[in-house]
């Protein structure tokens, strides 16, 4: 591959240009004019993600099958009007530099048109590493007025010590009504990691975040809806003022402060996590929040709680996305009783705290218990939970069609170690059989209808409990709908009597039912989480966590 050009690709051998050649020579797209090629190309663009400037890229693909296609897609501006670029880690030896990628995002934003609204990423899950700044500098300077002026959404990552990211932050583009797109973007994605050498690091970094702010001056836009801003560290000095002084809350309807760090740690305090104070203060301050999602820190029993008394009602909120260490402790959701939810449809609740131990759920009861009569969408990844507190917690949603849970202590259900303990941990037919309709008593969840489970699945070896749920939930009097998707990745082998499921359910597929049943590989033999006893806590051994779902509230099913 040439080096020098990011959409090189490979010089193909004579015998591949011989049946390239034949194969185009017949090839039916060759006849079609060219807005009917170009609707095509548009529609076979992949969903949701942004376009990269990389040979496997599909706009860049399509530049190198003819001189036909190359000119269509060169002409038609929709397929460049996304873009993604990460910013280059410090250190990095690349055979082209920062300028040479410069132009290149010029020629590639320019390929756009004049007129088309765009989005554009210099963001990525955020390394354990510093970017090259000087990149990150260029990659600004391709923020001209008139591709400012165009931006739909604009995410950007700052990531390095705190002298070169202080020296980003004030790049004249950031500081120019014409360029900034941070006040015309109605959506934008803005990420921060932060060192500061020193004992002072603690105090440093909080202080800092005010100063960020303060300069970036979210304020004057007028058009920002939707903000996921991650930082180092939330916590609050009480001289210093809330980050809400800085945000223009009235107007935002989506706020994401969830870390999309790739690797965290061990222990209460993950990168990220938004104090009580602070949880509090963003709720009452952005009334017409639609999305909220937070990473919420540890409630230590020494430090003094400060809520004010005054309650408040999201009278738009629809999705609420949570973390907390764990979901014992109900100091950890203190400000949740100033709060009501009168519409909320979505809940994301996880559980960061990586040992094995059972013990109270009195944080998830406190959250189901005031808003799980109108949840439609649970998504639950609830750590180290006992069977009969599940039980409990699906009997608390009676409008619920989506579930999603996930258990990731149990990821391998055939591992000797792992059926040893934690016997109330384990999710087994008692959970199936909860959700199985019966003719003499309710069973939670009626309306449900879309379920994806993964791992802890302790189900009997044939999986009658499934089988049984499956069946009863589309024939049974007491079923109000049946299933139209299960997803199930087990924590074992598949086996001959696991093909069952599949056959006594097969009318159901013929008619319409989603059925995956995923088993491990034989050769599996690794964790992806990490956990440990409380000396490896202790130690902060990393780990990494499970992704986030995509919203939840605006519809069901998973592809």
């Amino acid at each position: 591959m040439d080096s020098e050009d990011f959409e090189a690709v490979p010089q193909p051998n004579e015998k591949l240009s011989k049946a390239h050649a034949k194969l185009l020579k017949g090839f039916i797209a060759s006849d079609l004019p060219d807005d009917i090629c170009r609707e095509i190309f548009l529609r076979c663009l992949p969903e949701g993600t942004l376009a990269t400037p990389h040979p496997l890229s599909p706009p860049v693909v399509l530049t190198h099958v003819c001189s036909q296609w190359r000119q269509v897609a060169l002409t038609t501006p929709h397929l460049w009007s996304t873009l993604h670029v990460s910013p280059i880690l410090d250190g990095t030896k690349l055979p082209f530099s920062p300028e040479y990628r410069y132009e290149r995002t010029k020629q590639w934003l320019a390929r756009a048109g004049s007129s088309l609204p765009l989005d554009i990423s210099f963001h990525h899950v955020l390394p354990h590493s510093y970017y090259n700044t000087q990149d990150v500098v260029h990659l600004l300077d391709t923020l001209t007025p008139s591709v400012s002026d165009r931006l739909k959404s604009f995410e950007v990552t700052f990531l390095g010590a705190e002298d070169a990211v202080k020296s980003v932050l004030t790049h004249p583009v950031l500081w120019d009504q014409s360029t900034n797109p941070l006040w015309k973007v109605p959506k934008l994605t803005l990420a921060f990691r932060i060192w500061v050498g020193g004992r002072e690091t603690h105090n440093r970094l909080p202080a800092l975040l005010g100063w960020i702010l303060a300069g970036l001056d979210l304020k004057r836009n007028k058009q920002l809806r939707h903000l996921s801003f991650d930082y180092n560290d939330y916590r609050r000095h009480p001289d210093r003022p809330m980050i809400t002084t800085f945000l223009p809350c009235a107007q935002l309807e989506i706020l994401d402060m969830q870390s999309r760090d790739a690797v965290r740690h061990y222990g209460p305090h993950l990168l990220g996590c938004v104090t009580h104070e602070v949880v509090y203060d963003i709720l009452a301050s952005c009334p017409n929040l639609v999305v909220f999602k937070v990473d919420i820190e540890h409630q230590q029993s020494y430090e003094e709680i400060r809520i004010p008394p005054q309650r408040h009602t999201m009278r738009r909120l629809k999705e609420l996305s949570m973390s907390f260490f764990n979901l014992k402790n109900p100091d950890d959701i203190c400000w949740w009783p100033n709060f009501d939810f009168p519409v909320l449809t979505s809940l994301h609740l996880r559980h960061r705290e990586r040992t094995k131990r059972c013990g109270r759920s009195d944080t998830l009861f406190m959250v189901l218990e005031k808003v799980g009569s109108t949840l439609t969408s649970l998504v639950l990844d609830p750590g180290f939970l006992k069977r009969y507190d599940l039980i409990r917690a699906l009997r608390l949603l009676p409008c619920l069609v989506q579930l999603h849970l996930k258990e990731l202590y149990f990821i391998k259900d055939c591992d000797p170690k792992e059926l040893k303990g934690g016997d109330d941990a384990k999710w087994n037919d008692g959970v199936l059989e909860s959700l199985t309709p019966k003719h003499n008593s309710p069973h939670a969840c009626p309306h449900l209808q879309y379920l994806k489970w993964q791992y802890n699945t302790f189900f009997g070896d044939t999986e009658e409990g499934l089988i049984k749920l499956i069946q009863h939930r589309a024939s049974s009097p007491n079923s109000p709908v049946p299933m139209k998707q299960v997803h199930i990745d087990f924590g074992r082998h598949a086996s001959a009597r696991n093909r069952k499921v599949k056959s006594e359910c097969r009318s159901l597929v013929e008619a319409g039912l989603d059925l995956r049943l995923n088993y491990l590989p034989e050769d599996w033999e690794e964790k992806n989480v990490t956990y440990g006893d409380e000396r490896l806590a202790e130690a902060k051994i990393q780990h990494k966590l499970s992704p986030f779902e995509k919203s939840g509230y605006i519809g069901f099913g998973w592809e």
